[in-house]
């Protein structure tokens, strides 16, 4: 959870809701990406 208030960040992220959600690779790979979070059963499968 990274919170900045002027948004700069969500800008260069390209942040587009606050309940944006992001599963990254230890190499720093966008594995997915969802809008209010991941359930358990797709990050167990996503991680597999």
């Amino acid at each position: 959870m990274y919170w900045d208030p002027s948004f700069d960040s969500w800008r260069h992220f390209g942040v587009r809701v606050n309940s944006e959600a992001w599963l990254v690779s230890a190499d720093g790979t966008l594995i997915g990406e969802r809008f209010f979070g991941f359930d358990d059963d797709a990050i167990l499968a996503a991680v597999a």
